[in-house]
């Protein structure tokens, strides 16, 4: 059986045909794994900006937290109203379950507020506070 011209023109042409179509592919491959790259390029970039812009954000939080320290502390001696009202009840000798109920503030607020004042005062306790504030006449 003698192949025929145009069998053997059909086969060429369909090795042809195939070849291109590899060709093809790996082309699309080519293209595909080009935009890949370029994908994970961007993301990579939009990643750093995104951490540059975080490091810039804490950095103006940590300014603003020190204005807002500073202002603060320029105020009415570096206090808030409530430990304003919570010091002079110390200044009563008023213990926390008191200010609590007074205030209609939780107990743990009371401490907080307390301990607060202790330290800004340079007292390390209550006891140091109502000496020290009797004497010194610091506070009172």
């Amino acid at each position: 059986m003698k192949k025929s011209r145009e069998d053997l023109e059909q086969k060429i042409l369909h090795m042809k045909f195939s070849e291109l179509g590899k060709r093809g592919s790996a082309a699309r491959w080519n293209d595909d794994h080009v935009s890949k790259k370029s994908l994970a390029n961007r993301l990579t970039d939009a990643l750093r900006r995104e951490e540059k812009f975080k490091r810039k954000l804490a950095e103006a939080r940590e300014e603003v937290d020190a204005i807002m320290r500073e202002i603060s502390q320029q105020r009415d001696g570096g206090i808030t109203t409530t430990q304003a009202v919570v010091l002079e009840m110390l200044r009563q000798r008023k213990c926390n379950k008191d200010i609590a109920a007074e205030r209609n503030i939780s107990l743990r607020t009371v401490k907080f507020h307390v301990a607060s004042l202790l330290k800004k005062y340079g007292y390390t306790s209550r006891t140091d506070f109502y000496y020290g504030a009797k004497n010194e006449n610091q506070i009172a």
